[in-house]
């Protein structure tokens, strides 16, 4: 990979690796490997390379086009292998580059031999063969007699072959008039033609910050004339299709009118754009894109085309409830607000409560539109499992059935501290004790001792102390004392605690730790902490 493509770009791809624009490299077979690179101007480039056969390998960067090996593909090579940077450098160093471009000769000619090999690649080889290829003198002759075995059907087809090949020459040499007769005889086309110069424009900025996904897509009489033709010439109609029906144009909100469009339709091509939107908004959701709006843009298109039940529409607004845009259309178009409640809440009401600012924040929005009671409850339970504050707590228990929310949290909630904070809050030592043994979380208690100690002195002081001289028995060292003595500050809280931390320091004093005077001065610590 290194040898065929070439110094600059092995370069640059070097540079593009030192510099940590290889994003987490996947593992797709022992030849193929798959990464995101960052590139120039915040492009991200989604970048795949295949050891075995080089030219299977593929990067979204316009360089790449034609099966070329770019940096990007180079960036990936060495963060796969990046053992070759050593020699890659030494080479680099060294005064003998002339050796080594010896040595990229030879390479090539058994890289030739080795494409031989593999059919898939004739017509690439063949190429290569035809640039290297020397006229005979007899060619004149030999063409004139070809020429002239063939029908007109098979002339017409070898020319039209033939300046296929070269468009753009073609276009200036033999199209230009008839492409202005064609315009001229065919109005449509020129519709067509405007609309295309917008997609490319758009396409051409594409990139992944998308600072400008609030640009217009269409001019209103753009808009106008798709509507009133789209149905009148089934030429039109696909070329219409093969615009728009363009995954990268659905992040900018203007594309809310052509998702409504094709909302009306039920042509394959929708049907099959469905399909490559899901796995565009996969790719999306990988790339860090400062607001949530043009992937919100795109799944409110997918709303649109696909025709939803009311189940699959709460499921989604529930998993996707991040994307602030594509939630407010959700609710905003959902035509009875109490049902979509009733419907979130049964759904969420099948798991344990999510921990989720943004399902809060839907409850909100919905109580804002119908002032239910229920729904604002509903809101400031999420909040309050989001935040754990306490405050949110007082809020709840001015509405009615207080006792039901607390009861709905300890059942639901898998959150440890949110539980703490509710017994805390409740005044219920018993749950909190039981809690913290049961989860094994002893920081809890070292946290809440004094909360604790009224019914459950003994068992802390027990714990505590034993856990205490458990650590001592380990390795000898000031970071255990600090260690253990994590034991003995909860202690300390108890009521008389000082009096207790006094009583143990004279009893270690009287023991065979008597001489460990960094164990001393970390308790000293305590007592005076």
């Amino acid at each position: 990979m290194l040898e065929q493509a070439g110094p600059a770009i092995v370069s640059r791809g070097y540079e593009y690796y030192i510099d940590g624009l290889v994003g987490e490299v996947e593992e797709k077979s022992i030849y193929e490997y798959h990464a995101l690179v960052a590139g120039s101007g915040n492009q991200v480039y989604d970048v795949t390379i295949h050891t075995n056969h080089l030219r299977k390998s593929t990067c979204t960067c316009p360089y790449a086009n034609g099966h070329s090996i770019c940096k990007h593909m180079i960036a990936l090579y060495f963060s796969v292998h990046p053992e070759e940077t050593h020699d890659y450098e030494e080479r680099l160093f060294s005064d003998y580059s002339h050796e080594y471009d010896d040595e990229y000769d030879e390479y090539d000619d058994e890289y030739d031999e080795y494409d031989d090999e593999y059919d898939e690649y004739d017509e690439y080889d063949e190429y290569n063969y035809r640039d290297s290829f020397t006229k005979p003198d007899y060619f004149e002759e030999v063409l004139y007699e070809y020429v002239g075995s063939l029908s007109l059907k098979q002339a017409q087809e070898i020319l039209k072959k033939e300046l296929l090949k070269t468009p753009r020459d073609t276009y200036y040499e033999y199209l230009q008039g008839p492409c202005l007769n064609y315009l001229v005889n065919n109005p449509l086309q020129g519709i067509v033609d405007d609309i295309s110069k917008r997609v490319r424009e758009l396409q051409s900025d594409y990139n992944y910050d998308y600072k400008y996904y609030q640009e217009e897509l269409l001019t209103k009489q753009q808009k106008q004339q798709i509507t009133s033709n789209y149905h009148k010439n089934n030429l039109f109609q696909k070329q219409i299709d093969n615009l728009l029906l363009t995954k990268e144009l659905t992040v900018y909100d203007n594309y809310n009118w052509i998702s409504d469009f094709y909302q009306k339709q039920t042509n394959n091509n929708v049907l099959e754009f469905r399909i490559v939107l899901e796995e565009y908004f996969k790719l999306l959701k990988q790339y860090n894109i400062r607001t949530t709006a043009p992937k919100s843009n795109v799944l409110i298109t997918l709303t649109k085309l696909y025709s939803y039940s009311k189940e699959e529409i709460v499921r989604n607004l529930i998993k996707y409830s991040k994307y602030l845009k594509y939630v407010e259309y959700v609710i905003n178009n959902f035509e009875d607000k109490e049902e979509l409640y009733t419907l979130t809440k049964e759904l969420l009401n099948k798991k344990h409560l999510y921990r989720n600012q943004t399902i809060s924040d839907i409850f909100m929005k919905l109580y804002t539109l119908t002032l239910n009671k229920d729904i604002y409850k509903d809101a400031l339970l999420y909040e309050f499992l989001y935040t754990n504050s306490s405050a949110i707590l007082q809020e709840l228990e001015l509405l009615n059935n207080f006792d039901e929310t607390i009861k709905v949290i300890k059942d639901k909630s898998y959150n440890i501290y949110t539980l703490e904070i509710l017994y805390l809050y409740t005044k219920d030592p018993k749950s909190l004790y039981e809690l913290a043994i049961e989860m094994k979380k002893e920081d809890i208690l070292m946290r809440n001792v004094t909360f604790l100690e009224e019914d459950y002195r003994e068992e802390l002081y027990t714990k505590f102390i034993n856990k205490f001289y458990d650590i001592l028995k380990l390795e000898k060292s000031r970071k255990n004392y600090q260690v253990a003595c994590r034991y003995i500050k909860p202690i300390s809280k108890l009521n008389n605690g000082i009096v207790l931390v006094n009583e143990i320091i004279e009893d270690l004093k009287q023991s065979e730790y008597a001489s460990r005077r960094a164990l001393f001065d970390e308790l000293n610590n305590i007592i005076k902490n």
